[in-house]
């Protein structure tokens, strides 16, 4: 799901801009802070990778700034580090000392979890580069990135559900970020998402890419997990009817529409963003899924058990629990989620399921099926529409559709029991079938 990063970024709060006398004044304004003046130790992360949970960067202050380019009253005299904190004991402990001049190095200290902005400014991209394992992390990106079009190209070639093929490529993104992250414990992480997520910061904004690339990482496992249970749940489901090109175009559309949604509502926000996950992209294909099957009786995976209901009582119930999350305080239990995202790909899906079905698609029904062998099991009108829907139907996908449903209303000449559609014929558990010519 796409998440607010105050638990990535929003851990870099209120970075602290100090005065840099103490790293050796020059004489003249404009001067070359030596390699010796500062210190370089990376600095302890203070919360574990796991333990990061969300993906809106909330950023608060205005960063490290590298003092080899400082210039005017950036340098004057005045400034002291060992000027006491307000509110303390009159003195800076050494540990506070070295925390301020790895701020002024360009290397901001986190104050909460974690948080670099590698890509906000040039002085900081300075100083996150120094990461040991930020030479490793870019081709890792770049792997991460080329996951898409192969899981593209593969289902397209081995005639696969795409909706799986694109939930193998959230697993393998997932498994180089681990990896990013251990070859540099924090800054790696971050740097991984900074290259692939979408973010607005300190004046920068990431690149056109990042659209496509945001909706296959996430913030923590909890994160993949989820968005992945709901996509293998209602992704196929809805491919198999309308076909892969539709469902790739809500997907992909959704997700962009969503990302874009989220940053007008946040485009002033002075503390950045960042956004990252597939929920948006799977909330527009659950919209198109209500509209096109809004009676469709789907028994859902809750917390708590529900039972069967149509569609689209689950998008009305979507959009309510997207709401009152929003704006109560149990909301922040769940990390900080992008729920705006969330509504603008359901809204989206919803409203352009009518159009997504007027693209051509590329597997239409090969032959015209003869459906006339299932008036003898059509008793009653609801049976007698679905055989009519069903005889109209030159989607391939969709007739599976209606014959699915067929089955599931109608009942077995022998037995009386509920049929099912499986492998070309109605079956039922005593043994009788009906295959289709």
């Amino acid at each position: 799901m796409p998440r607010s990063l105050q638990g990535i970024l929003g851990a870099a709060r209120q970075v602290r801009r100090v005065e840099r006398d103490d790293v050796k004044p020059a004489a003249e304004p404009r001067h070359q802070v030596r390699p010796d003046d500062v210190e370089r130790d990376p600095v302890p992360l203070r919360t574990p990778p796991q333990q990061v949970d969300g993906v809106r960067v909330h950023v608060r202050g205005d960063g490290g700034r590298d003092p080899r380019s400082m210039e005017g009253d950036e340098t004057r005299a005045g400034a002291d580090l060992e000027k006491p904190l307000p509110g303390g004991d009159g003195h800076r402990s050494e540990e506070q000392v070295r925390v301020l001049r790895r701020t002024v190095h360009g290397v901001p200290l986190l104050e909460g979890d974690l948080g670099v902005q590698p890509h906000a400014s040039p002085s900081a991209r300075q100083g996150f580069n120094r990461c040991r394992g930020c030479a490793a992390v870019e081709p890792l990106s770049a792997v991460a990135a080329l996951t898409i079009p192969a899981a593209i190209g593969y289902a397209w070639w081995r005639k696969a559900p795409l909706s799986l093929a694109l939930a193998v490529a959230m697993l393998a993104s997932f498994g180089l970020e681990t990896a990013a992250d251990s070859l540099d414990p924090g800054q790696g992480l971050i740097r991984f998402l900074f290259d692939l997520g979408v973010y607005s910061f300190d004046g920068g904004h990431s690149g056109p890419l990042a659209y496509v690339t945001s909706m296959f990482i996430h913030a923590n496992l909890f994160h993949i997990l989820f968005n992945l249970v709901f996509l293998i749940f209602i992704g196929p489901l809805l491919e198999e009817r309308i076909g892969p090109l539709r469902w790739g175009v809500l997907f992909f559309a959704g997700g962009l529409v969503a990302s874009l949604a989220f940053e007008a509502l946040h485009f002033q926000d002075p503390r950045g963003y960042g956004l990252l996950g597939a929920s948006g992209a799977l909330s527009a294909v659950f919209g198109a899924f209500g509209r096109l099957y809004p009676r469709e009786r789907l028994s859902m995976w809750m917390p708590i058990p529900l039972p069967p209901m149509p569609a689209i009582y689950y998008v009305v119930g979507y959009v309510l629990v997207q709401f009152f999350l929003s704006v109560t305080s149990i909301g922040r239990l769940f990390g900080n989620v992008a729920w705006e995202a969330h509504v603008a790909g359901l809204a989206f899906g919803f409203a352009a399921a009518p159009l997504v079905m007027r693209i051509p698609s590329r597997k239409t029904a090969e032959r015209v099926r003869d459906f006339s062998v299932l008036k003898p099991l059509a008793k009653g009108r609801e049976l007698e529409e679905i055989l009519g829907h069903l005889s109209k139907e030159p989607l391939r996908e969709a007739q599976v559709a209606w014959l699915e449903k067929f089955a599931a209303k109608a009942s077995c000449p022998e037995c009386g029991k509920p049929l099912r559609f499986r492998r070309g014929a109605l079956r039922s558990e005593c043994g009788w079938k009906l295959r289709l010519p």
